[in-house]
């Protein structure tokens, strides 16, 4: 082989040296457009919809969230209630956004489990990202405080000589609590006639005002007329007695098992990027574990319980494969 001398020689390699470092700097500048900036999120407010009245359950856990949200997710929520038509329309509205993150809503399973075997919704379980559970959702059974009914055995001994004479509600037509209400007048031999309300808050309304003998609701809804001596509560509509009420039976210690498991949970439209899913996950993850949040939260009566979005789901598909057998049996469909 032969080497070159003298100035080509020097010129020759002087060049190939700037060639390979043009060659790099080229190489190193595709690479850095290559690679597309990471999206700053938030970077605005986000709205949760909340397919149900002000002042009911699901609307107070998410007002009472929202106050921690700046501190933990660096942005403001806006609780947007959209009710109505038996939370179907709220319920699709989540479904329709654009999944970017700025959209999500508080639900539960009742929308997705119960209320497609009622009436016809616009939605399918796999239009949502299940982003985790919050809060258990327990029921009970209320009267107004100078009701003739001291206890529920009063109460179910009357419906029974007394057949549909009695009204209850608690929520809109084809809710859970509708469905509780019609299962416990199954299980315990009553006839009682349902009356649909836009929510627990407005049915505990309507009960002080004597247009009704008895509510279904959550605890949360009511606490505050319970601690004024408006309403009394009967009986938790559960397995086993509420933590927040220990006092208070269960219709099953009468013999009365009903009991429906069901969670407040946070969705979003379908196909919302993981980082994103992430951080709106991990900010409601402190939220719930910040000490201030959990003392508000237990003065209000929420149970608050933490479930995975993957289980969420899961429960959701197999409750649905139920309750399509069940709601036929108990509100006679």
């Amino acid at each position: 082989m032969k080497f070159m001398h003298g100035n080509k020689g020097v010129s020759l390699l002087v060049s190939l040296a700037a060639l390979v470092l043009t060659l790099a700097v080229f190489l190193t500048g595709c690479s850095q457009q290559a690679a597309p900036a990471k999206e700053e999120y938030p970077t605005k407010p986000i709205q949760n919809i909340v397919p149900w009245a002000a002042g009911g359950a699901v609307d107070m856990s998410q007002r009472l969230t929202a106050n921690f949200m700046p501190k933990y997710f660096g942005q403001s929520m806006v609780v947007v209630n959209k009710t109505g038509g038996a939370a179907v329309p709220g319920t699709a509205e989540v479904a329709k956004a654009k999944p970017d993150g700025y959209t999500i809503g508080m639900n539960t399973y009742g929308s997705f489990v119960l209320r497609p075997h009622l009436v016809d919704v616009p939605y399918k379980i796999d239009d949502y990202t299940y982003i985790m559970g919050m809060v258990r959702q327990r029921l009970v059974l209320a009267v107004k405080a100078d009701s003739q009914f001291s206890t529920l055995q009063d109460l179910v001994d009357y419906a029974k000589k007394n057949p549909n004479q009695l009204k209850f509600s608690g929520c809109p037509t084809a809710s859970l609590q509708h469905l509780v209400g019609m299962d416990f007048n199954q299980k315990a031999g009553t006839q009682s006639q349902f009356v649909p309300y836009d929510g627990g808050r407005p049915s505990a309304v309507a009960l002080i005002g004597g247009h009704l003998d008895y509510i279904v609701v959550q605890p949360l809804e009511i606490i505050n007329e319970v601690r004024s001596g408006q309403i009394r509560i009967l009986a938790a509509l559960e397995k086993t007695r509420i933590p927040n009420l220990p006092d208070v039976p269960t219709a099953s210690e009468l013999g009365i098992p009903v009991a429906h498991p069901h969670m407040m949970i946070i969705i979003g439209p379908a196909g919302m990027p993981e980082d994103k899913v992430k951080k709106i996950h991990d900010a409601y993850r402190a939220i719930m574990e910040d000490p201030e949040f959990q003392k508000m939260a237990k003065d209000a009566g929420l149970e608050i319980e933490y479930k995975p979005g993957e289980e969420v789901k899961k429960e959701i598909v197999e409750m649905n494969r139920m309750y399509k057998e069940l709601v036929p049996k108990v509100l006679n469909k």
